[in-house]
C-alpha cells in the first residue's frame, strides 16, 4: 500500500468496513476482523452489524460512512460476491462502488479505499473489483499462510506507521558551499564502499587518492599567501569530514588491520602533499595545511576507535613506524607525534588571530578549531578528547621517537573531567579486558607491569591550571582491575 500521504497518528484511526453479506460464515470472519481490530489494536470500527440502528436505511448509511471526512479509512473486504456486486453495481455494494469508483480513478495519490482480500479462485487469483484490479492490497485470504504478516501490514497502515519508512529528509551537503573543489566523486566513492561488499582494497586506494587529488585542488597557482593557507584549512572542513565517514565505516565494521591500513593511509597522504625540498616553494606551500589536516584526522580516527571500542585498530594505528619524507628525499622513522611535530602552523595562526580578534587568547587556535568542527557522536567534542589521550597515552607505551616529542593532547582543556572519568574505569577488570588490546597486553598483570614501565607524566599549557597525565595519575596500582 501506498504511505507516502499518511501522516503518523496519536488518536485512534476511524475506519468502515464494506462487505457483501455473502454468507454466515464470510459474516462471522468480517466481524471477527473487526472485534480483533478494536480491542487488540485500538482502531476505531464502524460494522453495520454494530452501528445499523432498527428502521435506518441500510443504503443511506453505506453512502453515508463511505463519504463521511472524519473516516480515515474505508475497508473493502473482497471475496467473490463482493466482487460480482461491484462489478455489477448491485445492491449497497454496487451503491458504495458508484461513490469508490471516481475517488479511485480521479485521485492517484488517495489512501481512503484499502481493499482487504478475503478470498482467491481456484488458480489462486485475488476477486476484486474490475475497477480495483491495479490497486494494491492487503491479503487475509489464507489464514495459515502470510495472513499474520499483511495483518501486521494492515495495522501499521492504519496508525500511519509502516515497516519499511522513508527516511527524515536530511540537510543539503555542506560540502556544496565549497565552491573551490568538486566533492561529488569522493562522495559517490565513499557511498559505494559502504554499501558494497567487494573490491573494498581498491575503493579504498581510490578515496585516498581522491582525497589527495581534493587537498592539491585548494590550491591556486604560484600563491603561498597566509591568506591561501587560512582558506584552505578554514574550507576543508566538508572534505575531512566525507573522509572521516570514510574511515568511521572502516573503524566500525572491525575490518581487520584497520588501524594499520589508516595508518599506511596518512604516511601516503603526508608522502605525497608534503615536500622540505627548500627550492620549490611550490611545495613548501602544502605543509601547514596537510600537518593541520592529518593531525585533525589522527585525532578523529582516535576517537573513532574509542566510541566503536576498536581497541585493537587503536594500538595498530600507535605502534606503526611511519616512514615519511622529511628535509630531504630520504625517508625518516617516527611515530604518530611526527604528524605535527615536523613543524608549526604560524602562517595559518597568524592570519586567524587577524581575523578573529573576538575569540581572545587561545591556549591553542588548532585545538580550538578541531573541536569547534567536532562531527557526529562518534567524534563529539568529548569523543576527541577521549581519542587525543589516549594516542598521548599509548605514544608513551609505544615510543617510536625521543622523550620530549611525545603526543600532546591538545584539546585536553575542552573536556579534563572526561578524560579521569575515562582513566576510572580501569578499576573494572572487565573494562581494562577489553582496552588492553590498545595496550599490547593479555592479562591484569601485564598491563600494570606496563604501566609502571612507562608513566605518562602530567602535561599542561603554559600558564593553564588544568593538565593531564595518564591512567596512574588518578588510580592507584591496586586499584587496577580490582572490581568486576
Amino acid at each position: 500500500m501506498n504511505t507516502t500521504n499518511i501522516e503518523y497518528k496519536e488518536t485512534a484511526p476511524k475506519v468502515f468496513i464494506s462487505y457483501s453479506w455473502s454468507g454466515k460464515e464470510h459474516q462471522d470472519k468480517v466481524q471477527a476482523l473487526a472485534v480483533e481490530l478494536v480491542e487488540s489494536h485500538g482502531v476505531d470500527v464502524i460494522l453495520d452489524e454494530w452501528d445499523l440502528k432498527k428502521g435506518q436505511d441500510k443504503y443511506k448509511f453505506m453512502e453515508r460512512c463511505v463519504g463521511d471526512p472524519t473516516i480515515n479509512f474505508v475497508l473493502m473486504i473482497c471475496d467473490k460476491r463482493y466482487a460480482e456486486k461491484a462489478d455489477s453495481r448491485e445492491g449497497g455494494v454496487g451503491a458504495e462502488t458508484a461513490i469508490i469508483t471516481p475517488e479511485i480513478y480521479e485521485k492517484s495519490e488517495q489512501t481512503k479505499f484499502v481493499p482487504i482480500v478475503f478470498e482467491r479462485d481456484e488458480n489462486g487469483k485475488p476477486y476484486l473489483p474490475i475497477y480495483l484490479g491495479s490497486t494494491m492490497y492487503f491479503d487475509l485470504s489464507d489464514m495459515y499462510g502470510n495472513y499474520d504478516s499483511e495483518y501486521e501490514k494492515l495495522i501499521r497502515h492504519l496508525w500511519g506507521m509502516p515497516l519499511v519508512q522513508k527516511p527524515q529528509l536530511g540537510k543539503k551537503p555542506q560540502w556544496l558551499e565549497n565552491t573551490t573543489t568538486n566533492l561529488a566523486k569522493i562522495y559517490r566513492l565513499v557511498r559505494k564502499y559502504e554499501f558494497e561488499k567487494v573490491n573494498q582494497k581498491k575503493l579504498e586506494e581510490e578515496i585516498v587518492a581522491e582525497y589527495i587529488s581534493l587537498v592539491k585542488q585548494t590550491w591556486k597557482e604560484n600563491q603561498i599567501t597566509g591568506q591561501d593557507i587560512y582558506d584552505a584549512i578554514m574550507n576543508s572542513k566538508p572534505l575531512q569530514d566525507v573522509f572521516t565517514e570514510f574511515l568511521s565505516y572502516k573503524i566500525s565494521s572491525g575490518q581487520l588491520n584497520a588501524g594499520k591500513d589508516i595508518a599506511g593511509a596518512f604516511e601516503k597522504i603526508n608522502n605525497t602533499l608534503i615536500s622540505h625540498k627548500q627550492s620549490d616553494p611550490y611545495d613548501i606551500r602544502y605543509n601547514e595545511v596537510v600537518i593541520f589536516l592529518l593531525h585533525e584526522l589522527m585525532i578523529r580516527v582516535a576517537a573513532i576507535m574509542v566510541f566503536y571500542n576498536n581497541f585493537a585498530a587503536l594500538g595498530e594505528l600507535v605502534n606503526h613506524t611511519y616512514f615519511i619524507v622529511y628535509r630531504s628525499y630520504e625517508n625518516i622513522e617516527i611515530g604518530i607525534e611526527g604528524f605535527y611535530a615536523q613543524s608549526r602552523t604560524e602562517c595559518f595562526e597568524k592570519k586567524y588571530k587577524e581575523l578573529h580578534e573576538n575569540k581572545g587568547k587561545l591556549y591553542s587556535i588548532i585545538a580550538d578549531l578541531i573541536i569547534e568542527r567536532a562531527v557526529l557522536p562518534y567524534a563529539s567534542c568529548s569523543q576527541l578528547v577521549l581519542g587525543d589521550a589516549y594516542l598521548m597515552h599509548l605514544a608513551y607505551i609505544y615510543p617510536q621517537a625521543p622523550q620530549t616529542l611525545k603526543w600532546f593532547p591538545i584539546t585536553y582543556v575542552y573536556d579534563v573531567y572526561v578524560i579521569k572519568q575515562e582513566w576510572r574505569k580501569f578499576a573494572s577488570r572487565a573494562f581494562c579486558q577489553k582496552i588492553m588490546p590498545a595496550f599490547g597486553c593479555k592479562n591484569i598483570d601485564e598491563f600494570k607491569k606496563v604501566l609502571v614501565k612507562h608513566p605518562v607524566p602530567p602535561s599542561n599549557y603554559p600558564l593553564c591550571f588544568e593538565s593531564v597525565a595518564g591512567i596512574l595519575s588518578v588510580l592507584n596500582l591496586s586499584e587496577i582491575g580490582s572490581v568486576p
